[in-house]
């Protein structure tokens, strides 16, 4: 076996270094455990790579096989800090990685360590403190509350939980039953405060504020007349309801059209037929339609898209199965409109793959895993001129339906909708953009490897 230091240190340095990753790949496959060298020279060389995208694809694959070992070096590499290391980009690309790679998934109970995910919690946590750039501070601030929500969702229930629950079952049905509600909201908002007169939940626990806060984008006939009259009612202050139960107004405003359009519905009626239709084919994939469900006529800042795409991660983590439609389609709205702006474009492409297909949620029947399918393979994606400005984004997101792929088990929903995506991306994309895609083929299963190297002979 190859264990040596000497060994370890010249393969971390040949993908750090000079892009070449075949030694390290070769070291994993020889290596049957996670050694204190390979932690550590991996820990010494990452934060002073030239480029850091060279060590994308080598660590993605070190976290699969080491997937403890790999959470213990993102919370380490969080908290580097050395005056010859640009520690912002550092952490920038470990939550890109840690995206990537599914630490939510890995950090689950009951198969996570809960002690490393209050470790990862607590460096986020620190490296907020000292970071600079604001961005990457919004970024760290997101995941560590959706780190922090999952961990809280399976402590030892408090005495609240099962109220909290009955509270979002009753929202749901005020949701599924709103035609009969519609024109009576004083009427709900009264009998909610009699039901739970000393309750806090729609003001202290996250899950019902991200629900409150969705329901009034969605039906804003009924739930922001609710949260008026609460207002009046003195139940909440105007700061609640300004800022603490209401999404910002870009959001708000994406997240109402996209529930009111009627692609809205065609998406719905893709979704429930796509998990029996696809294994034999019989879906009919119509011309190429972009999906354009909201329009506004001014760009949006960095600062404000910053803003924007923060909540929807947090929307995507909360959102319920019969609103992920609205929901998915707010992020393809996003996509479309920064698509003349890459260094926009980037981080909302990533946000719309890591965000709903991420594998914490990519079980088997998942509704967001079907809702992504329809939109990628009806609307024929792989086609659209977007991929040319950021190639290495298309790349990342055929190696996460790869991951998703080999995630699966065999004959499952899950692989063959993962199947379908990497058929459609691969064989739509333009031959030029799949260059980019060639340095990850060992990272595909064999019949997309087939269908990438049959277009790029042509």
């Amino acid at each position: 076996m190859i264990k040596n230091g000497d060994t370890t240190a010249a393969a971390v340095s040949a993908f750090v270094c000079g892009n070449d990753a075949a030694p390290w790949m070769q070291l994993l496959d020889v290596t049957d455990e996670c050694t204190d060298g390979m932690k550590q020279a991996l820990l010494e060389s990452i934060p002073f790579a030239p480029i850091l995208d060279n060590a994308t694809d080598p660590i993605c694959a070190f976290a699969k096989r080491y997937p403890t070992a790999a959470i213990d070096l993102w919370t380490s590499l969080l908290l580097f800090n050395h005056n010859l290391s640009n520690t912002s980009e550092v952490r920038n690309w470990v939550l890109h990685v840690m995206n990537l790679t599914g630490v939510l998934a890995a950090l689950s109970p009951p198969r996570g360590d809960r002690r490393q995910g209050e470790a990862l919690l607590q460096a986020c946590a620190m490296s907020m403190r000292s970071e600079r750039r604001r961005h990457i501070a919004k970024r760290l601030h997101a995941f560590a509350v959706a780190l922090a929500d999952l961990l809280q969702l399976h402590v030892p229930p408090p005495a609240t939980t099962p109220q909290s629950d009955d509270i979002i079952a009753h929202l749901d049905l005020l949701a599924r039953h709103r035609g009969q509600h519609a024109t009576k909201a004083l009427v709900a908002a009264v009998a909610f405060l009699h039901k739970w007169p000393q309750s806090n939940a729609p003001k202290d626990d996250p899950r019902v504020v991200h629900r409150i806060k969705l329901l009034a984008c969605l039906h804003p006939e009924l739930f922001q007349s609710i949260l008026n009259h609460w207002l009046g009612l003195g139940y909440i202050s105007r700061h609640e309801f300004d800022h603490r139960l209401r999404h910002g107004p870009i959001l708000e405003d994406i997240l109402m059209c996209t529930a009111a359009h009627p692609i809205r519905w065609r998406l719905e009626a893709s979704m429930m037929q796509w998990p029996v239709a696809k294994s034999s084919s019989s879906v009919d994939v119509v011309a190429p339609c972009r999906y354009i469900t909201w329009t506004a006529s001014d760009a949006l800042s960095d600062a404000v898209l910053d803003d924007v795409l923060a909540e929807l991660t947090l929307v995507a983590a909360h959102c319920p199965a019969y609103a992920l439609a609205p929901v998915v389609l707010a992020a393809w709205a996003l996509v479309l409109h920064v698509s003349d702006i890459p260094t926009q474009l980037e981080p909302t492409l990533r946000l719309f793959w890591t965000a709903f297909l991420r594998p914490v949620v990519a079980v088997d029947h998942s509704p967001a895993l079907i809702a992504v399918l329809s939109l990628v393979v009806e609307s024929r994606m792989g086609a659209w001129d977007v991929w040319a400005v950021c190639s290495h984004v298309l790349a990342h997101a055929i190696v996460f339906a790869a991951k998703l792929y080999d995630d699966a088990a065999p004959s499952t929903t899950q692989q063959r909708v993962a199947a379908t995506l990497l058929q459609s991306l691969l064989a739509q994309c333009a031959v030029s953009v799949l260059v980019a895609v060639e340095k990850k083929k060992f990272l595909l299963p064999v019949e997309a490897r087939a269908i990438l190297e049959t277009r790029l002979r042509r």
